[in-house]
């Protein structure tokens, strides 16, 4: 399951997969501890986060958010792209999509198959893109500032 908390304050807003709405193992386990170390509350919104599915905005930084539906590389990205998120089997490449916009850092959550994200990993060495597999290496957290 994909999820992510942007934080601002102690408010968050929740970005994922809805079956995280019926795991409460998952939430026990994954999200609440991290929500309750930091004393987070659910927000509604979150200043300066704006959603134009693929792509997400907080503050002046551009992620890009691909999966199973993203089949084009998407006009409404802003260059260049902070962080780019792939999740599942997305049809593109991070090759597809440096051609148009130059991409900072790659994550890869743990829907994306063993074998699509070893080829990823190597894409993303050859091009110098630094990357973080969740799988491996836990939750990968990052600054909006």
């Amino acid at each position: 399951k994909t999820t992510i908390d942007f934080i601002r304050g102690r408010s968050y807003y929740f970005f994922g997969d809805s079956l995280w709405n019926e795991d409460e193992v998952g939430q026990a386990f994954y999200l609440r501890p991290a929500r309750t170390l930091y004393r987070l509350r659910d927000s509604s919104s979150i200043p300066g986060l704006r959603f134009h599915l693929p792509a997400i905005v907080c503050q002046s930084k551009h992620i890009l958010f691909m999966d199973e539906t993203t089949n084009r590389v998407p006009a409404n990205v802003g260059q260049p792209i902070d962080l780019l998120v792939i999740s599942g089997n997305p049809p593109l490449s991070p090759v597809d999509l440096t051609r148009k916009y130059p991409v900072k850092q790659v994550v890869f959550d743990s829907k994306v198959t063993p074998r699509k994200r070893d080829y990823w990993k190597k894409e993303c060495d050859s091009l110098g893109i630094p990357y973080h597999d969740v799988t491996s290496h836990g939750a990968f957290v990052m600054k909006l500032r």
